[in-house]
């Protein structure tokens, strides 16, 4: 904006502003090292931003002109100045939490498990800490891939998804295959409440090339994760998953 460019200005020309809104900004560098790790609450930037805009508007006064120089060019007030800056730094700072903390839709992630299925990821880029759920998962019952393999929404993103496909038998000894990825609980837009994959709701999608799967989520707050499981619709893969699961532990 022209306030927040005059304050640039000024702030050059003045030493004694440069140095106060130096000493601001390791504290701005602290926030923003540390800001990928906050849920922010929705609408909240656009609140703050716009009480930053209404603050550099109140403060915009005119410091009154010299009688002996009626001609003089407006001069911006110096807490305007820093009104303005602390503007700037702002929209920088949110800037760089919406680019960190993108907010996935679960709709999103069940469309590309489908897509994904017969397609091979990429190795997974190590962005976050992926874990197997707890329980029968690690057991097995249960046959994972060695490596986990990772996907982005965006092309230019690091991954957002950690996958790893896994085989598994029913109790008459029929193979089975699934899909399982993980996500960062806080890139969720929402996080499913249920705490196991059969409690929550059954998602059944269609993929492109016709093959249909059932899809489900559920979170794991001790790993701060969420995961989505894909298995086929046909020969009632999810039930025979949930009784393998739920098998004693030998």
């Amino acid at each position: 904006t022209p306030l927040q460019e005059e304050a640039l200005r000024c702030a050059e020309e003045s030493p004694e502003i440069a140095r106060e809104y130096r000493a601001r900004t390791p504290f701005d560098r602290q926030i923003s090292d540390r800001i990928g790790d906050v849920e922010i609450p929705a609408g909240l930037k656009e609140r703050l931003l716009e009480n930053a805009q209404h603050e550099s508007e109140r403060t915009a006064t005119v410091a009154p002109a010299s009688k002996s120089d009626s001609t003089s060019p407006r001069r911006v007030s110096r807490r305007t100045v820093l009104a303005a800056l602390t503007g700037l730094a702002a929209c920088s700072l949110f800037v760089y939490w919406y680019r960190q903390s993108p907010q996935l839709i679960s709709a999103e992630i069940d469309r590309l498990l489908t897509e994904l299925w017969s397609v091979e990821a990429q190795p997974f880029d190590g962005d976050f800490q992926a874990e197997l759920p707890l329980g029968g998962w690690r057991s097995d019952r249960v046959r994972f891939e060695q490596n986990w393999h990772g996907a982005a929404f965006d092309a230019h993103s690091r991954h957002d998804l950690a996958i790893k496909r896994f085989e598994f038998l029913s109790n008459r000894r029929t193979p089975h295959q699934g899909l399982l990825a993980a996500v960062r609980g806080k890139h969720l837009a929402i996080k499913p409440s249920n705490r196991d994959p059969f409690s929550g709701e059954i998602r059944y999608i269609t993929a492109s090339d016709g093959s249909q799967y059932a899809v489900v989520s559920w979170s794991e707050p001790e790993f701060d994760l969420v995961y989505f499981l894909a298995v086929p619709v046909e020969d009632h893969s999810l039930k025979a998953l949930q009784d393998a699961l739920s098998m004693p532990l030998s």
